[in-house]
């Protein structure tokens, strides 16, 4: 909002051609069951200043990039139209975990459900909602012993913790497998404190971007094959808690 137009902190994608890419995969995930949420537009921090008019205004220029790119970019010849609209996106994330109040009178104004924007340090804390009838579903931290700390669960985060934000290791090499093992470890001990107790949900804050060699995107997945060979439980998406919460 108090940028110049078309301002992005992050950056921009290479070429024009990578919209029609964008909601192919966008689509794809949507036939996978998984629920598509909002994460803002600049990627700025709104947490520091915002009103809940600034809030709104990014909320509002979301939709119109997200909703209207086809409008928005007439000399692009789309094969595929988005198997979503607006009111399938109830869900957000604040850039850089930045939040204010404001932020919340906005999301509950613009009709949003859920925000995962907060950070949870206990492993057995579950969803809560407020006043304004928006869930809060944290983030969770856990504990990798490599490190000897706890670290909030975004690969942004434990990759800075782990090698300063510098791209330096090396996929299979002893180092890279260490490493990656002990955030796969970490993330499967945190989520069976949570499930032989209360069972609360574990929320894993994935980028998709590859550093350290792919360390934390393989981690993940490392994880996920994990959970889903135990007995008795059930792989489910995102969507599904949300389905869990609407449940009375």
């Amino acid at each position: 909002p108090y940028g110049n137009p078309g301002d992005s902190a992050i950056g921009y994608a290479e070429s024009l051609n990578s919209i029609v890419k964008r909601v192919k995969e966008i689509n794809r995930a949507i036939d996978k069951g998984h629920e598509i949420a909002s994460h803002a537009t600049g990627h700025w921090s709104g947490g520091i200043f915002w009103t809940v008019a600034d809030w709104i205004k990014e909320l509002n220029t979301f939709d119109d990039i997200f909703f209207n790119f086809e409008k928005n970019n007439p000399q692009i010849d789309f094969s595929e139209k988005l198997k979503i609209n607006k009111d399938h996106i109830r869900g957000f994330r604040a850039p850089e975990l930045s939040i204010n109040d404001n932020m919340y009178l906005a999301l509950s104004e613009s009709g949003y459900y859920y925000d995962s924007s907060g950070i949870s340090y206990d492993n057995d804390e579950w969803p809560t909602i407020d006043t304004r009838g928006i869930w809060h579903i944290p983030i969770s931290s856990v504990y990798f012993k490599g490190m000897n700390r706890s670290i909030i669960a975004v690969d942004y985060s434990i990759w800075v913790n782990q090698t300063g934000g510098i791209n330096v290791l090396v996929k299979d090499t002893s180092e890279w497998n260490e490493k990656m093992k002990d955030i796969a470890d970490g993330y499967f001990n945190h989520f069976l404190i949570n499930y032989y107790s209360n069972k609360a949900p574990m929320v894993i804050d994935n980028h998709f971007s590859q550093w350290n060699d792919g360390l934390y995107w393989e981690a993940m997945k490392e994880f996920a094959r994990k959970v889903c060979d135990l007995p008795n439980v059930r792989c489910s998406t995102f969507s599904d808690l949300v389905k869990y919460m609407e449940t009375p």
